[in-house]
């Protein structure tokens, strides 16, 4: 009988540790099979926060209330504007409708818990998205191009916007933006190209197997014997390639 007392004491106290670690377990979320789009481990040393910061557009939720990059808001604003003013086959309700119907997929692309208010993640994927197909449809096309725009009028500012996309940071899925493209510019636009070719002249990448641009970027530098089905389309694309600014695409020759 003298050794009950401290046995239960301690038997009582594994007890409260098996329930802490077992409520822990509980706690844990699920690991995404989906997630593609990863925060950098900040160093405590510093120093390398140019290689994931960008300059002057958030494109995903990562950077996006950076003031620094908050005047660019305004201009995705303009450009959901012209958007919808060429595009009158759905309205801006249906966009959002559409984005609502595959958030959930979207979230888990995402390497932490991210936004939490619905409306506010759709009105991100829908700014962010049409910024970036519009952006490729006026570089493709100058005659695309607003007088006086704000990005295309200042050479030094489609620099950075174009080294700001290819950011592991800043990205949206790539399926994300592809939904809003085929329901802009389906089969029934054949003379607008595919979103992929608009991307960059890829030569056997598939749209399925894109994550987001720069899983673009790794998938056209692996080796392949398949060709994308518009490989030989004879019109201006993009095409990877640094530039002094740290990265980034230019516009390829017409062959």
């Amino acid at each position: 009988m003298a050794g009950t007392g401290p046995t239960s004491a301690s038997d009582h106290h594994h007890g409260e540790l098996v329930t802490s670690i077992t409520n822990r377990m509980k706690q844990l979320s699920a690991v995404s099979v989906d997630c593609c789009i990863y925060t950098v481990r900040r160093s405590s040393g510093g120093g390398y926060e140019e290689a994931y910061t960008p300059r002057v557009v958030a494109i995903g939720p990562y950077h996006r209330d950076k003031e620094g990059l908050k005047p660019m808001e305004d201009q995705k604003l303009r450009y959901l504007q012209s958007f919808l003013q060429y595009n009158r086959r759905f309205g801006l309700e249906d966009y959002i409708k559409r984005i609502k119907s595959w958030e959930g997929r979207a979230r888990k692309c995402y390497d932490k818990p991210i936004i939490p208010d619905s409306n506010e993640f759709a009105q991100m994927m829908l700014l962010d998205g049409i910024f970036v197909i519009q952006l490729f449809l006026m570089q493709w096309n100058y005659k695309w191009r607003p007088s006086g725009d704000l990005i295309f009028g200042k050479p030094w500012m489609i620099n950075d916007v174009r080294r700001d996309m290819w950011l592991l940071e800043n990205q949206i899925p790539f399926f994300a933006i592809q939904e809003l493209f085929e329901m802009a510019y389906g089969s029934h636009q054949k003379h607008t190209p595919e979103l992929l070719e608009l991307t960059y002249r890829c030569r056997g990448v598939m749209e399925s197997e894109v994550k987001h641009f720069l899983d673009a970027i790794r998938l056209l530098h692996l080796p392949s014997v398949r060709k994308a089905p518009y490989e030989n389309h004879e019109m201006f694309k993009f095409i990877p390639k640094r530039d002094r600014a740290g990265g980034g695409w230019s516009q390829a020759e017409k062959r």
